[in-house]
């Protein structure tokens, strides 16, 4: 059966039927439940691109030190590095020991380690706050998202996954905004930002709970009682894991090997924009940090309003035609963004890339999270976020010698050729594709 209402997976031999038990204290529909999840998603983003406009000022703070133009990248992307290599502990701890008690621990570890930033002198000081924000990041993405995935299903799911990720978007529009205005003051202010984190921490203590779900049941096995509930199943408790059955769970391996190599090939090419454009108009027009936070916003920005509004739009199209058009419109993008140093057409191709990421990333996540059994949903969750941020991680290991070869033009022009030629590829496996879903038990 599929687990989210849309395309079969042609794969479980078990129904996994979810109910969240309802009371006025755990009911999903409530409107603060859905704003505090929503919340507490968008600070995912304090692991992302939200420093990019401080690069520059923090590479003149520590001007002294050999190599700073290269290290200085790295408070951009050490987070994403944790991120990557913790997610998968987090997704596990997740499934074991209950999404709240992760959720909570890694708000206050990000809020706390993010603002260190704002205290230290030293950058190994500076690097290490980041290194663990990364692991508090890790933590929020995971048990958030599987939190919309354990209290929603079907279109719900759907919508609440498209519009997490746009608001992350439209998060990102702001705190890109605020750190170029606060790096303008001094070049350690924008890491105040985090204590956002502590400031959504009582609100996912007093509203969020965690879900008590009913175990897996065989098809055979009628529904009883209530709906979604069957014959001899049994209730999983606040706080306890999934109880094993006789059956073993049935994994889609290739489908989950291919949405991880896919998001990672995504992130490499996406993030080569926060991270070398600032410097791009800081060299080139000596752009202060809220004209090169302002250049980025748009690309937020545009990532953010077509994950809201396009969504809906997509959802008439098959999944894989949804990545041909996604990456067809990231190649005009890419391409349009190095006809211009500071003029319409940088913007139009910013807002266009960022377009086509605002549709094809939450599609991915209603792709996992609908084909994903129960018991491993926050594993398999987990290792996305390690896939999306080991991309970002990559993206200027594997950049920087095509920008040191030729120029940050040159080399998104290089990454819109790659995205159009996989628009043929993707076209020509499209039945293969479909077939992924085809689980390994």
């Amino acid at each position: 059966q599929p687990l989210d209402g849309a395309g079969s997976t042609g794969n479980v031999a078990i129904c996994t039927r979810e109910r969240v038990t309802m009371s006025p204290q755990t009911n999903p529909d409530r409107p603060i439940v859905k704003i505090t999840l929503l919340t507490a998603g968008v600070l995912a983003i304090l692991g992302g691109a939200t420093m990019s406009p401080a690069l520059p000022s923090i590479r003149d703070q520590f001007s002294d030190l050999p190599n700073i133009d290269y290290l200085s990248r790295f408070v951009l992307t050490l987070p994403a590095l944790l991120i990557a290599i913790s997610a998968p502990a987090t997704g596990y701890l997740v499934d074991r020991f209950g999404r709240m008690r992760i959720l909570l621990l890694s708000l206050a570890l990000a809020g706390l380690a993010g603002t260190s930033g704002f205290f230290v002198s030293s950058f190994n000081l500076l690097l290490l706050g980041r290194a663990l924000l990364g692991v508090g990041v890790a933590g929020i993405m995971t048990g958030g998202t599987t939190l919309i995935a354990d209290y929603y299903h079907g279109p719900e799911r759907a919508r609440l996954l498209g519009l997490q990720t746009g608001l992350m978007g439209l998060g990102g529009v702001f705190m890109l905004l605020l750190t170029g205005v606060l790096a303008d003051i001094r070049w350690n202010i924008p890491f105040l930002i985090h204590l956002s984190a502590l400031l959504v921490l009582p609100f996912v203590w007093i509203y969020l709970y965690e879900p008590r779900r009913a175990s897996r049941c065989p098809d055979d096995h009628p529904p009883v009682g209530e709906p979604g509930t069957c014959a001899g199943e049994s209730e999983l408790r606040a706080g306890r894991g999934a109880e094993s059955t006789s059956e073993p769970v049935a994994v889609p391996v290739r489908l989950l090997a291919f949405l991880y190599l896919l998001v990672i090939f995504i992130q490499i090419n996406f993030y080569i924009v926060p991270l070398y454009l600032p410097f791009h108009l800081d060299d080139l027009l000596g752009a202060s940090a809220t004209q090169s936070a302002i250049a980025i916003s748009f690309m937020a920005l545009s990532y953010s309003l077509s994950s809201i509004f396009l969504g809906k739009a997509m959802a008439r199209y098959d999944r894989i035609t949804v990545m041909i058009i996604s990456f067809m419109i990231l190649a005009v993008g890419y391409a349009l963004i190095p006809l211009g140093a500071a003029n319409f057409v940088l913007y139009v191709g910013l807002v266009v890339a960022g377009a086509g990421l605002g549709i094809v990333v939450p599609s991915l996540y209603v792709w996992l999270a609908s084909e994903i059994p129960l018991e491993i949903r926050g594993r398999a969750l987990g290792g996305f976020t390690t896939a999306i941020f080991l991309g970002q991680f990559l993206s200027p290991i594997l950049s920087q010698p095509l920008i040191g070869t030729f120029d940050i033009g040159r080399t998104l022009l290089i990454a819109s050729a790659i995205f159009a030629l996989s628009v043929p590829l993707l076209y020509f496996s499209r039945q293969g594709l479909r077939r992924l879903g085809t689980a390994t038990p």
